[in-house]
């Protein structure tokens, strides 16, 4: 059978592409606190950041900076109602130190890992079980959220509150039982 994928914030994304674009078979889709719901544009790129992180040593310094626990723990915070979990800053700070994890979040500043218009690109088109879970995001607005779920059928949503950005760790239990409630509802769909 099929899988059931849980993808959360940007990787919501590259999921969907991957569903849509190459016909990928998944039973469901759940998409945490996902990018692309807001009626923001992207710029196309940033030239300007391009060309300064292109300067020797300066994406280095920059990731230096953006890895540290200090820092890790601040914009862990922007996701958290309460204060982030020790454990998880030390295993942000821990996996920051792999070779070549760098490249991520600096393609991440630079805006080229997101789908330009990815709202009417990719989840429009997205004929899979689709539930989306989210509360207040710090980054990640979903005032298009109503109109997929007014267009599309498929489509489900729940607010875990109080969460920012992150609900499956400040509500664990309630992400479960969501997740629990949205698959048997599509067992239920498919068996009828």
């Amino acid at each position: 059978p099929a899988p059931d994928i849980v993808a959360m914030s940007l990787t919501g994304e590259f999921v969907a592409r991957a569903i849509v674009e190459h016909d990928i078979a998944v039973s469901s889709l759940t998409l945490i606190s996902p990018t692309g719901f807001d009626n923001r544009k992207l710029p196309a790129r940033l030239p300007v950041l391009e060309t300064v992180l292109s300067i020797p040593g300066v994406a280095a310094s920059l990731y230096r900076m953006l890895t540290s626990k200090m820092s890790i723990r601040y914009f862990l915070r922007q996701s958290f109602v309460g204060e982030p979990a020790a454990d998880m800053v030390d295993y942000a700070h821990q996996t920051a130190r792999i070779a070549g994890a760098r490249w991520a979040p600096l393609s991440f500043l630079t805006m080229r890992l997101f789908t330009p218009e990815v709202f009417d690109a990719i989840y429009s088109r997205l004929n899979v079980p689709t539930l989306v879970l989210y509360d207040r995001d710090p980054n990640v607005r979903f005032s298009k959220l109503n109109q997929i779920l007014a267009q599309n059928p498929m489509w489900r949503s729940e607010r875990l509150v109080p969460s920012r950005g992150l609900p499956h760790w400040e509500q664990l239990e309630s992400t479960a039982d969501a997740l629990d409630r949205f698959w048997r509802e599509m067992s239920v769909v498919v068996v009828a």
